[in-house]
């Protein structure tokens, strides 16, 4: 099929997207809804075994696409880890920039029937391994597009950087060694797709950054964005101060935030407070270091609540400790939009539009965390103030109808290498 102007988009993803899905999941439904209030777009879901096994049924998603296309995909040789740390390190000198993940045998075939061919419109690869992906269909298979926008999401081989300075010393050096290989192979395939195409990420911040390494590269911003929900009530003050910190409990800098959240924190806050203290820990996934933080009362982690309101609406503060990551945390919009005072760190803010002492506070050292917390419990006129205007933000830049909107602008025109930051 020849690529006709105005045709649908094709998106390529690596995640299901879904509304009520994890933070990456929610990305890409959103790019997802904005695609289809144009026209439906052709989905292809390239998607590991381990995925695979955990599909949900996609029946949800006929009703927004014109074509729903599972692409199996298999470990490639440099995918595949060996027992034998010499050997896996030398497999991964010797397959450097070589693509992580293949489709499975004879999976093309039937991928360039579902899509009508090689030959293709506008397609949109969300995340840079999709990217990778796209490279290898293109090299060994003949597929083009005659225009390609990358979304970064984040900028992973800075989020990979910062994960290394957090965490390495606790690494084994053949762990330090994988790690900065990879920062390395992120980071030429980002300058790959910043030479040649469209890159989309969720900030200024990281739109800046690219900037200085490519000043002609064509760069916008397309925000996370999270539903706009019913605000909750304020809380009444009370003697116990009550503490939410959610998120997906799998991914490196939540397991991180939850750890130094019990280990640090609390002992500060408790300095900080002269009454009990109840920290959740919600989320999905949780792995055992998470679980062994679990010791009630006084702490709960919760990997099974059905309705993530209920939790918020116990929350006095909405807690945010992130030391390393990258992109921006949805998990302060889902606060905002639920009107709940939030709590985070330089980090944790980074890349959103938010303002300390306006929208929320913010604070790095842990007696300065512990007073700010104890501020908001404390006084019901600061926590009012902060719900009321991080709600007010919220709904003015990443509510999900004003994100789809700017979407939809995006993908309706070429972006121009002269798009101001």
């Amino acid at each position: 099929m020849n690529a006709q102007a105005g045709s649908a988009w094709v998106l390529l993803s690596c995640v299901v997207p879904r509304a009520d899905g994890v933070g990456i999941e929610k990305r890409a439904w959103s790019h997802l809804a904005a695609m289809a209030a144009l026209r439906p777009p052709r989905l292809v879901l390239a998607l590991t075994p381990a995925q695979l096994a955990q599909a949900p049924d996609l029946a949800f998603l006929n009703g927004l696409c014109s074509v729903v296309h599972v692409l199996p995909l298999d470990a490639s040789a440099r995918g595949r880890r060996l027992d034998n740390t010499a050997a896996f390190l030398a497999q991964r000198l010797l397959l450097w920039g070589r693509p992580r993940w293949q489709p499975r045998a004879g999976a093309v075939a039937a991928l360039l029937q579902a899509l009508g061919g090689a030959r293709l419109g506008d397609v949109f690869c969300f995340r840079l391994a999709c990217f990778e992906l796209w490279r290898l269909l293109a090299g060994q298979h003949g597929l083009s597009a005659q225009r390609l926008v990358v979304d970064f999401d984040d900028i992973e081989s800075l989020a990979q950087q910062r994960a290394l300075a957090q965490d390495g010393s606790l690494w084994g050096r053949a762990h330090r060694l994988a790690a900065r290989l990879e920062i390395a192979e992120q980071r030429r395939l980002e300058t790959r797709a910043l030479r040649s195409h469209e890159v989309l990420v969720c900030s200024a911040v990281d739109e800046a950054r690219l900037r200085e390494r490519a000043p002609a590269a064509r760069v916008a911003v397309v925000p996370n964005a999270y539903p706009v929900l019913p605000a909750l009530p304020p809380r009444e003050p009370g003697d116990t101060l009550n503490l939410l910190f959610l998120g997906t409990l799998s991914y490196a800098p939540n397991i991180d935030a939850a750890d130094h959240l019990v280990h640090t924190l609390l002992p500060a806050i408790h300095r900080a407070w002269p009454g009990p203290v109840r920290l959740q820990i919600v989320g999905r996934r949780p792995v055992p270091r998470v679980q062994a933080l679990h010791r009630p009362p006084e702490v709960q982690v919760l990997p099974d609540v059905a309705d993530i309101t209920s939790a918020y609406a116990q929350a006095d503060v909405v807690v945010v400790p992130i030391r390393f990551g990258g992109g921006t945390r949805i998990k302060i919009l889902e606060a905002l939009s639920l009107g709940r005072p939030v709590v985070t760190t330089t980090l944790g803010v980074e890349g959103l539009d938010l303002q300390h002492e306006r929208d929320l506070l913010v604070a790095d050292a842990p007696d300065a965390f512990a007073q700010a917390c104890a501020r908001i419990a404390g006084d019901a006129a600061l926590a009012a103030r902060l719900a009321s205007q991080g709600r007010r933000s919220f709904l003015a830049l990443y509510g999900d109808d004003i994100v789809r909107g700017r979407t939809q602008a995006l993908l309706s025109r070429p972006l121009s290498s002269s798009t101001a930051p």
